[in-house]
């Protein structure tokens, strides 16, 4: 089964796989053995798309497309997922299914995943 939700633990640094979603918020995941609070976690909700190497799209995902690179962003108003990008624009997942432009959208990593790299580097750096 594929887990409906991710989160980044911020106390591990680590993304894990949500297995259980409680009703205060709280998780059980794949990589921990007790329940992590709410205030401890960044909860991310999967799509149901694939990017064009097989990967599941989650919200807080980097992605590349034909626009540029942006995040991708889960909006709970109208329960639809949207591409970001930097300039300010933003892309729905809808609209690209009527381009035909699903097969464009490429995963390049996960901005908690990236954050830690550049400051890993940054630290490392000074």
């Amino acid at each position: 089964m594929i887990s409906q939700y991710r989160v980044w633990v911020r106390f591990l640094s680590e993304m894990q796989y949500v297995l259980q979603l409680n009703g205060d918020g709280s998780v059980m995941t794949d990589g921990y053995d007790y329940c992590i609070e709410k205030e401890a976690i960044d909860l991310m909700k999967y799509s149901d798309w694939y990017d064009n190497d097989h990967n599941l799209i989650c919200e807080g995902d980097i992605v590349k497309d034909h626009n540029g690179t942006g995040v991708v962003k889960y909006c709970p108003e109208n329960s639809e997922f949207k591409v970001s990008y930097g300039d300010g624009t933003a892309k729905w997942f809808r609209d690209y299914t009527l381009k035909n432009e699903r097969e464009s959208i490429q995963v390049v990593g996960d901005m908690f995943s990236i954050y830690k790299l550049i400051i890993t580097i940054g630290l490392k750096n000074e």
